[in-house]
């Protein structure tokens, strides 16, 4: 069966199948085509447009009347797609304001997700009943807190929230008032309205919700993460540590950016491997605004049987298709598995262990580790004794972060916690087999040449 392909995948329920890491992959590299050939199209439909209907104006006769008549088509049409995209955009900012409202005080969260498989992780996964008295002390400590600070939430979006509603209105007949009394239009009275009054909801909003549920964050991760972290292994937690990323950046394992920050981090021993867990976003200046480049995992896994050599399993699209370059000291590796190819650039400096490390049952691993866990495929660099995975995730919003004030209560956030630990913990599992599969090879390899 082809990877991408449904096989019993994670999430399969009642609301259907979950899509596997490889379809969102194919996914995203669609939408990317799409969005690449968008701006071209914009300029050049109307530029034939418009010469198409000179031409047979010009020409006379009876193509004159139907290049007029194109033309008028042509004019509707260009101020059709003007008015909706003006209606468009302040749909889009309060669409966002209503969808950020929504899932800050939506009652119900979907369960926990599980790890696939085997391993550590998936034998950890305890049943909430056992937790819940395990942990009622804290529990009950981080519902009060809870309680406490989502009133205190609801005090400060009625204490923001209208009086910003009220100055976007005076913004935006201003804006529109001293446009139109000009000599030139300052555009349209409702895009102006719509955009101010967004623009001033969500801001004021996300203000007063955003201290207290920050607060909430931060006791919620020191009283439960540390005791949850001591069943998976030797670990510590820390908030900001940045991992180094020079050997992945420059390799291409990782995109180009501006400013790197880390939030959580664990770091400790995980099946008698030094590991480092560290959820990374990396963002990129373009003109004034900062556009994130990668948004999810880092793990790092130290590994006592050292490989020869470097190979880098990168995104293809990140390092524009097949026609970039390698990077420096590493060529090019063939791989037969067009699944992989249509993801993965491959470079190694030793052909020989890279083919070695990515047979086919490993290939296939990698392309189905992430299913279910709202991952894209993982790329990842293999140099010495160091393993390192880059996964991004196409979701929005943190890892082990409570879900929201309003949303659910104490009990229901540790189980959330929880689901994500064994999530991640679970990829940790997926290396270690990874490893250990590809361990033979290379001490063979290692053997035959002393």
């Amino acid at each position: 069966m082809e990877p991408g392909e449904p096989q019993g995948r994670i999430g399969e329920g009642r609301q259907g199948p979950a899509r596997t890491a490889v379809e969102m992959k194919r996914l995203e590299l669609k939408f990317r085509r799409y969005v690449g050939w968008l701006p071209l199209l914009l300029f050049l439909v109307p530029v034939a447009g418009f010469a198409l209907v000179g031409l047979a104006i010009s020409s006379g006769s009876g193509f004159g009347v139907i290049g007029g008549i194109l033309g008028f088509l042509l004019i509707v049409i260009t101020a059709l797609a003007g008015v909706a995209i003006s209606l468009a955009i302040p749909a889009a900012v309060i669409g966002v304001f209503g969808y950020l409202v929504w899932s800050y005080y939506r009652k119900s969260k979907a369960g926990s997700p599980q790890p696939a498989g085997g391993g550590q992780a998936a034998a950890l996964v305890q049943p909430q009943a056992q937790n819940l008295a395990q942990f009622s002390g804290e529990i009950a400590m981080l519902e009060e807190l809870r309680q406490r600070l989502a009133a205190e939430a609801r005090r400060r979006v009625r204490l923001f929230v209208p009086p910003a509603l009220v100055l976007g209105l005076l913004l935006a007949w201003a804006f529109t008032s001293l446009g139109n009394s000009g000599s030139r239009s300052s555009g349209s009275p409702l895009f102006v309205y719509l955009f101010m009054l967004g623009f001033a909801g969500i801001g004021s909003w996300v203000y007063a919700v955003g201290g207290p549920g920050a607060r909430y964050a931060l006791a919620f991760k020191h009283e439960l993460v540390p005791r949850l972290l001591k069943a998976y292994g030797d670990l510590q937690h820390s908030i900001g540590t940045m991992p180094p990323l020079g050997s992945l950046c420059s390799y291409g394992v990782l995109p180009g950016h501006d400013q790197a920050s880390a939030d959580d981090v664990f770091e400790g021993t995980y099946r008698g491997h030094a590991i480092r867990i560290s959820e990374i976003d990396l963002t990129r200046k373009n003109d004034d605004d900062d556009v994130t480049t990668f948004h999810g995992v880092l793990i790092d896994l130290a590994v006592a049987t050292p490989f020869r050599g470097t190979t880098v399993v990168a995104d293809k699209a990140e390092r524009g298709g097949r026609f970039f370059s390698a990077p420096d000291g590493l060529m090019p590796v063939r791989l037969e598995d067009p699944v992989f190819d249509e993801i993965y650039g491959v470079y190694g400096s030793d052909q020989i262990e890279a083919r070695a490390v990515l047979t086919p049952a490993v290939m296939q691993r990698l392309l189905v580790m992430s299913d279910g866990k709202s991952f894209f495929p993982p790329r990842f660099l293999i140099e010495g004794t160091r393993m390192s995975f880059a996964l991004s995730r196409y979701h929005p919003g943190s890892l082990f972060e409570p879900p929201g004030l309003e949303s659910q209560d104490a009990a229901a956030h540790l189980a959330s916690l929880e689901g994500d630990l064994a999530m991640i913990f679970g990829l940790a599992d997926a290396m270690v087999e990874m490893h250990i599969a590809v361990r033979p090879s290379t001490e063979f390899q290692q053997g035959g040449k002393r």
